[in-house]
């Protein structure tokens, strides 16, 4: 998975990108610097009630963006500081999302056949 963020990573003042299955699991996290309290201290399945329905959302805060994508099995939400191309990190998102979902892994035979 690592791999997959690393051009998302690269982008200057992103601080974090975290993926959310459909049923409120944290599949993915991945946060730089140390400042990860907020994080740590959200109620996922009540954030999935709240953007349920939402293809992209993007929540401005203090010291902090938030921008929120739906992917194939949830949600793709990267955390950004308030100096970050949000045009640039949604390029870097449409880029992300097809190699997630390849990365999920194709069952049976379809998994031998690329498109």
């Amino acid at each position: 998975m690592d791999k997959i963020f690393k051009e998302l990573f690269r982008i200057r003042d992103v601080r974090g990108v975290l993926l959310l299955a459909d049923n409120g699991e944290l599949q993915y996290r991945k946060i730089t610097g140390s400042d990860s309290g907020p994080v740590d201290s959200v109620d996922w399945l009540s954030m999935l009630n709240i953007i349920a329905g939402l293809k992209e959302a993007e929540w401005i805060c203090e010291r902090l963006r938030v921008y929120i994508r739906k992917s194939e099995g949830g949600y793709l939400i990267v955390l950004m500081g308030r100096s970050v191309s949000p045009a640039l990190v949604r390029l870097n998102c449409d880029l992300i999302l097809p190699a997630l979902k390849d990365a999920g892994g194709a069952r049976g035979i379809r998994r031998f056949f690329k498109r």
